[in-house]
């Protein structure tokens, strides 16, 4: 088969998050599992980077836990700009942002942060971001912004993700006006169909939104995430994509063989053979996955 290099490589360098959102995507924290916390040391993370012959064009820090708990994030995004000329972007809940030092920030050259942010105020924030706090991150967003003015630079851009619920779909004008007075893009977003998804879906924002899908039996459907994208848990194992079903599906671990050989391996390329119809009965993750079935990938590449 012929087969691209990965272009883009998710990684959580923790395991756990700040936050305790209903419906987070990491099925621990939404089923309130007692974690253990653990975080990948910064000398692992560089071990693993130097294995890398070709880098993704796009590096992103953080899917289903917190990147700003580890204290070693912004050396680890400094080392792959270091390294490549890929883009690298953060997924965070922004909380814990004004820990770091701005000038570490900066000089990590990080090129994106996309904020789940979800409301304009305390109350409709902390509604689903239970234990957040809406003033610390809309002041470490002004810090950034004030920061990047003062020296006229162009980056980190900064983008939040407003998750429409019934409880904030009415705010979505006001939120729209709030976050362009901050110099902020907002990109409204629905939420994954987790367990208890009923009690939080909006009313008349359906944005990607298919709810009783049939059951159906297991037959291939074009996906091309497992030619272009690897997800990797803080333990290193590789995955093809951020899914819950995926997590039975470990291709393997980055601290044991080098990332190249994963990608190339055989278990990455039967995947990719089932959802081309050449191949049928292997046990697959896609076909129950929600996110897969109800279009809700985002392609953060293009964000």
């Amino acid at each position: 088969m012929n087969l691209n290099p990965c272009q883009e490589i998710m990684i959580d360098v923790t395991n756990y998050c700040n936050l305790s959102c209903p419906l987070c995507p990491n099925s621990d924290i939404r089923k309130k599992t007692n974690i253990t916390p653990k975080q990948i040391s910064f000398d692992k993370f560089k071990a693993f980077v130097d294995t890398l012959k070709t880098f993704p064009d796009l590096f992103v820090f953080g899917n289903k836990c917190e990147p700003l708990l580890n204290n070693a994030v912004f050396d680890m995004v400094k080392y792959v700009n270091s390294k490549s000329s890929c883009r690298t972007v953060m997924f965070t809940n922004f909380n814990l942002a004004d820990k770091f030092k701005i000038e570490d920030i900066f000089s990590s050259e990080i090129e994106h942060f996309i904020i789940g942010l979800d409301g304009i105020d305390q109350i409709s924030y902390a509604e689903y971001r239970t234990g957040g706090n809406f003033d610390r991150v809309i002041n470490a967003i002004k810090k950034i912004q004030t920061y990047k003015k003062t020296h006229n630079l162009q980056f980190p851009i900064l983008s939040i993700m407003f998750i429409v619920f019934k409880h904030n779909e009415h705010l979505r004008e006001k939120a729209k006006i709030f976050f362009e007075s901050l110099d902020v893009h907002v990109d409204f977003k629905r939420t994954d169909l987790y367990d208890g998804y009923e009690n939080w879906l909006p009313e008349k924002f359906t944005k990607n939104i298919i709810i009783n899908e049939k059951e159906s039996e297991q037959t291939s459907s074009f996906c091309i995430l497992p030619w272009r994208k690897a997800t990797i848990d803080v333990d290193g194992n590789v995955f093809p994509c951020c899914a819950d079903e995926a997590l039975e599906f470990k291709f393997g671990n980055i601290f044991e063989k080098s990332f190249d050989k994963i990608w190339e391996g055989k278990e990455l390329n039967n995947l990719r053979l089932f959802l081309r119809n050449e191949i049928k009965n292997i046990k697959v993750p896609c076909i129950n996955c929600p996110v897969y079935k109800n279009n809700g990938y985002t392609d953060v590449a293009n964000i």
